[in-house]
């Protein structure tokens, strides 16, 4: 069975995420899974440079189209998850999809709505950890899970668990959990 990456959320962070996974010969299945309908596009052009002189109507895409077949990256677009799964490794749409996965990656920024203060959320929706400050995270028992030194994730034991960059927490040797330094938001 060949291993699959999920990464939720079409943002420059994800498409950044599967390119350098693919350069770094990365060979597993990746699936970037996105509430747009569009290819990922690149947002702060479209706002400023592409909106005050645009005479060509194609959104400014972050990658060709090509891309993702010829790199193998399966993209879902025009999808919303409302759950996920952590126990049967399964994310479920709004519009009644399954998708499984190996490895989930969640780029925060992307796909979630509100902002909250550095509170975190299992599938159920029951709230299980938070942040005092910006470098340690809690379970509610007060245990402490993960520090960040620069952009680096330690666990208690000091293992390198991976990588804190651009709002998320990256590791695709285990279970992601990935979210904000600063805030976070809760799922729609």
């Amino acid at each position: 069975m060949t291993e699959n990456i999920v990464i939720l959320g079409g943002s420059i962070v994800s498409v950044f995420n599967t390119s350098e996974l693919r350069k770094d010969g990365y060979e597993a299945k990746i699936t970037i899974v996105a509430s747009e309908k569009r290819f990922p596009y690149d947002e702060p052009p479209l706002s400023k440079e592409w909106m005050q002189d645009n005479k060509d109507e194609k959104l400014p895409l972050l990658k060709p189209e090509t891309f993702f077949d010829d790199n193998n990256i399966q993209l879902i677009l025009n999808t919303k998850i409302t759950s996920i799964d952590t126990d049967k490794k399964q994310l479920f749409s709004e519009d009644d999809q399954t998708i499984s996965y190996d490895k989930l990656v969640i780029n925060f920024k992307k796909c979630f709505k509100r902002r909250l203060n550095m509170t975190f959320y299992d599938e159920n929706g029951n709230a299980i950890a938070y942040t005092e400050d910006s470098v340690h995270l809690y379970l509610f028992t007060g245990k402490p899970v993960v520090y960040f030194v620069n952009k680096k994730v330690y666990g208690f034991n000091g293992a390198h668990l991976g990588w804190f960059e651009d709002g998320w927490i990256r590791d695709l040797k285990g279970k992601c959990v990935l979210f904000n330094s600063t805030a976070t938001e809760k799922a729609q």
